[in-house]
């Protein structure tokens, strides 16, 4: 057991090394999360507020699609390479093996499904026939899209928080570019061209840069086979998938909602600039919690319980302290960037104040979550968390999106989200407040 002062040491460099690479990853995502901030403005000022509206709903639809598709692999990923790295480097490659393979077949499943049932969905779903090119023509960024998930998760477990950055950068101004280019050329159509080619982009610039990282670490090239690793899957990958077919379907239906609701396509647009301000707010949240996953699974199986314990107190008072100063800060700005839409987008800012008040009860969620997913209690997570979350935001948007559009929708959303707290809440505090086993390399492999 670690004496005061090591464990004392121990912590403080977690948290240097949390600030450092919560700093790398600010940085990429400032051009990520800006560019698409960016684009959505500059894109909503071209096509007015019920073109911008058509535009939300096939970026929502390719965004659905690749959840789904992914089923949770960048999660999963980040969560066993940043435990396994640090104790056995053969099955790390094995396991990234495994993983990839599972992408691929994701990825090319979940486009040939959403181009064949383009068509299908915007005549039917969303009553625009219209839209059919559009969204044939964003399916195939579906392709690249589940695949930089898978990406992206395996560099976040070997801590490549700099090679995600950089790629951040790159990624963002190809897509500020080409998405604005295409949108001000072609409409809704050459947004989502745009769309492809720079996911296209993203996806071979992370293989690039997954490729080196696995040569620097030493990984293997071989894969895992699932019965191998059947335990893993049944445990955390299973329920990790299930959570994305519960919560991406009930997410795109809301959206669905308003798109056949009585203002139709100017309801959702308002609906996707608040979207868009909220994700401004849960941005460093976002990238916090996102980092210490890592940390907080080293420090589970290096430093022990005591340094898991207190790395699990520093994210979660961390994780509040961000959400709160990004929520003062956009009640000073956001005005002025709601109207960067358009002037029409204020008539709606009691939608868009709900909508931001979502983040706090969920940053909160997600750093608490990360007590689940250190334990692999992702099967609880699922029917305690998710499945609630999901269920009162279904009932509660069929019932006022109707008669209330995108205020019926907002309200849905943020009941949602405290209803996920309230269960996380219940589930980290009454079922896993114990302390986690010890993991060793002994009980590991007697798991398998």
């Amino acid at each position: 057991m670690p004496d005061g002062r090591s464990f004392r040491g121990a912590i403080a460099h977690g948290v240097q090394s949390l600030g450092t690479s919560a700093a790398w990853s600010i940085v990429g995502l400032v051009f990520s999360q800006g560019s698409t901030l960016l684009s959505n403005i500059w894109i909503a000022n071209l096509l007015g507020k019920s073109g911008f509206g058509e535009y939300v709903i096939v970026l929502a639809t390719v965004q659905a699609a690749a959840a789904l598709a992914s089923l949770g692999l960048g999660y999963t990923t980040t969560r066993y390479i940043a435990e396994w790295r640090h104790r056995d480097l053969v099955r790390t490659g094995e396991l990234l093996g495994m993983f990839s393979r599972l992408s691929w077949v994701a990825a090319v499943v979940a486009a040939s499904l959403l181009a064949l049932s383009s068509a299908g969905l915007a005549s039917g779903a969303l009553r625009a026939p219209a839209l059919g090119p559009a969204l044939l023509l964003a399916a195939a960024s579906t392709l690249f899209t589940v695949r930089s998930g898978f990406l992206t998760g395996a560099l976040n477990g070997l801590e490549s928080f700099r090679l995600i950055s950089l790629n951040g950068i790159v990624a963002g101004i190809a897509y500020l570019s080409l998405t604005v280019g295409g949108a001000w050329r072609y409409g809704v159509q050459g947004a989502a061209v745009g769309l492809f080619v720079s996911a296209c982009l993203q996806c071979t610039l992370l293989t690039v840069a997954l490729h080196r990282e696995r040569i620097r670490h030493a990984l293997g090239k071989g894969a895992a086979s699932f019965a191998k690793e059947r335990r893993l899957l049944m445990r955390f990958a299973l329920p990790a998938a299930l959570s994305g077919f519960s919560t991406i379907p009930v997410l795109w239906a809301v959206q669905a909602l308003l798109a056949r609701s009585p203002n139709g396509f100017a309801d959702l647009a308002v609906y996707g600039a608040g979207l868009n301000l909220l994700t401004m707010v849960m941005f460093a949240p976002s990238v916090l919690n996102g980092v210490a996953m890592a940390w907080i699974n080293r420090s589970r199986v290096v430093s022990g319980e005591a340094a898991y314990r207190a790395a699990m107190r520093s994210n979660l008072g961390l994780s509040f302290l961000t959400v709160t100063a990004a929520l003062i800060g956009m009640a000073v700005v956001g005005p002025t960037l709601l109207g960067l839409y358009g002037r029409e987008f204020r008539t709606e800012s009691f939608a868009i104040i709900l909508l931001l008040a979502s983040a706090l009860p969920e940053t909160i969620t997600n750093a608490l979550h990360q007590s689940l997913q250190a334990r692999e209690r992702m099967w609880d997570a699922l029917l305690a968390v998710n499945v609630p979350r999901d269920t009162v935001i279904v009932i509660v948007a069929l019932l006022l999106i109707p008669s209330r559009g995108v205020t019926g929708a907002a309200i849905a959303y943020f009941c949602g989200r405290v209803a996920a707290l309230l269960g996380v809440y219940w589930l980290v505090h009454d079922k896993v407040g114990h302390p986690a086993p010890p993991v060793t390399m002994s009980s590991a492999s007697t798991a398998e």
